[in-house]
């Protein structure tokens, strides 16, 4: 059914809104002003805040048998450090020496290959005084000369690169940004070239790569071996035609629905103009989440070099420091925090978008906003933090079964099904959750309350549902390719023109460090610039469907643009001739 074929009725927005009976619809505001809300979800926040707090004892006592100092040089067959007074370890004798002058660690027989292999026995390894002849002290252990000389020339060549670089990367890296700016300016003045020229021009790309492939099949010998790569590209050209099909018939049976992602995309970048610090929500959410990530992986490091001192095995008199059971709790306990604290920003970022472009909505003077992000950000924090954590939650609880799942299953072909199966299932859970964000920022309900009315409204305009996800998603998806395809072509010429210095055949791979770089950082900046379009998209299309649900742009005039009132008018009127 579209657009008029709801199931919601206007009368419903009291009793969501737990209002008086009595209480007009005229009366409602949206978004909920801050002094009609009331906190939702708070035991989530709280139980948030015990989970991490229950962490940190596992986390001291994991970290307490760390030693940075053995991490970086190693230790003897019986778990002693050298260059300090080791600790003795109840019930094993030839612990706690004091290596306090014998400073460094000898591997006896091997090169620094094997030892980056940890191919090394224990009891070849020894604390001296002072290494071998032959040998060089390298971080306090002893390397052969020949070995510590083959590091450093990787180690020149890698920086001396980079340096001679530098210059051309920041300036790629600064077109990049520049790039993503002019494509939200085309976006913001021709959106409708840019949409019909991307649909259009991508399903002309893909036809002629699939024409490519099927050519380079067809001119393949078959060798006769099962893993004849014949039948690989084979495999490809199969599912890209599917593809390519798919991708016709969705356009040919949305292109009507093509107007609505456009007219959704123009009020989404008159919002972005409106509202320029909207772009700064998705960097700090970007960047808290990099600090974040920095933090677990530190914490990940050292956790995984804990250790008590434990035999090889039962007779053997050689110790290793091995991880009990407490600290690979420890280490998975650690992983779920930093899940659940990466959705937990991410459904903040959500929020805000939602709360500001939503009070952009459904104002009529867009001239005399106020400051809509203050406000988004001040009611986020003050009353809906609870529901975030609530969403956050469910969506790491699927991330943790779709793990158990999948490390439970041996066979590799049903993992790819099983996974793609549960893939699925996240996303559809990730989508639920930011609609369900985006009604908690419109009307201050919890979590469950706004789910249900997002579902029910998603379902009652499912043609546009699956026209403005699909077609808007592959849109936005083919603008960031474009932004990164444009700003490495740009950095190649860039580079070809000044390559830096030119290194010997055997490091001509570090040629593409520089281009890893520029096209990490042309990811990022496509990212966060439409990534605020996704989400205000998104909120635009529930704030459509609660304002053609509860006016009728006659006596309730509509909140939406003239633009978007003709296109609904349109749309009944083809309802109408169906029924």
């Amino acid at each position: 059914m579209g657009l008029s074929g709801s199931r919601l009725e206007p009368q419903e927005l009291i009793t969501f809104k737990k209002l008086p009976t009595n209480v007009s619809l005229e009366s409602i505001e949206i978004p909920e002003s801050p002094k009609n809300r009331r906190p939702t979800n708070v035991k989530w926040l709280v139980i948030l805040g015990i989970f991490i707090a229950v962490f940190l004892p596992f986390l001291i006592y994991t970290m307490y048998y760390v030693d940075l100092k053995r991490i970086q040089v190693g230790y003897d067959k019986c778990g002693n450090v050298c260059g300090k007074k080791n600790a003795e370890w109840s019930g094993i004798e030839c612990s706690g020496k004091n290596f306090t002058n014998l400073p460094y660690m000898q591997y006896e027989g091997y090169s620094r290959n094997q030892l980056v292999q940890l191919d090394v026995d224990f009891r070849e390894r020894r604390c001296v005084a002072s290494c071998d002849s032959g040998h060089h002290v390298f971080e306090d252990v002893c390397v052969k000369d020949r070995d510590i000389s083959d590091y450093f020339v990787d180690d020149i060549g890698f920086g001396t690169y980079m340096h001679s670089v530098k210059w051309q990367v920041i300036v790629c890296c600064l077109i990049s940004i520049l790039i993503s700016m002019g494509m939200v300016f085309l976006f913001r003045y021709a959106v409708r070239f840019v949409v019909w020229g991307i649909l259009i021009g991508s399903l002309l790309a893909f036809t002629v790569l699939v024409i490519g492939i099927w050519v380079l099949y067809g001119n393949m010998s078959d060798t006769g071996r099962d893993n004849d790569p014949r039948y690989q590209v084979l495999g490809f050209a199969i599912a890209l035609t599917i593809l390519v099909i798919g991708l016709a018939i969705v356009l040919i049976w949305c292109r009507k629905k093509v107007h609505l992602v456009i007219l959704l995309l123009k009020e989404a970048t008159k919002a972005v103009f409106d509202m320029p610090g909207l772009i700064a929500i998705p960097v700090v959410c970007t960047f808290s989440i990099m600090i974040l990530t920095a933090i677990y992986l530190i914490i990940t490091f050292f956790m995984l070099n804990a250790g008590t001192l434990t035999p090889l095995n039962e007779r053997s008199d050689t110790y290793t420091y091995q991880l009990n059971t407490v600290m690979k709790f420890s280490i998975v306990y650690n992983l779920v925090v930093y899940l659940w604290l990466v959705q937990f920003f991410t459904g903040i970022q959500y929020m805000v978008i939602a709360g500001a472009v939503s009070k952009w909505y459904f104002a009529r003077d867009k001239g005399y906003l106020g400051n809509p992000i203050g406000t988004a950000i001040s009611i986020a924090f003050k009353f809906h933090l609870g529901t975030v954590a609530f969403g956050a939650m469910l969506i790491t609880l699927v991330q943790l079964i779709k793990s158990i799942i999948l490390g439970l299953i041996k066979n590799e072909k049903i993992k790819v099904f099983v996974q793609s199966c549960i893939e699925s299932i996240e996303k559809f859970f990730k989508f639920l959750s930011k609609n369900a964000y985006i009604i908690t920022a419109m009307h201050g309900q919890a979590f469950l309350r706004s789910g249900k009315r997002a579902a029910k409204l998603i379902f009652q305009n499912i043609d546009d549902i699956i026209a403005v996800n699909f077609i808007g998603d592959f849109v936005l998806g083919m603008a960031k390719l474009l932004i990164v395809a444009f700003t490495l072509l740009i950095s190649w010429a860039i580079l070809t023109i000044a390559p830096g210095i030119q290194m010997q055949a055997e490091h001509g791979s570090l040629n593409f460090i520089a281009y890893i770089v520029i096209g990490l950082v042309s990811i990022l900046s496509a990212s966060i610039s439409f990534g605020v379009f996704e989400t205000t998209i998104d909120t635009l299309f529930m704030c459509y469907c609660e304002d053609n649900m509860l006016n009728d742009g006659m006596a309730k005039p509509y909140y939406m643009s003239r633009n978007m009132m003709e296109f609904v008018q349109e749309s009944k009127v083809i309802y109408a001739k169906k029924a």
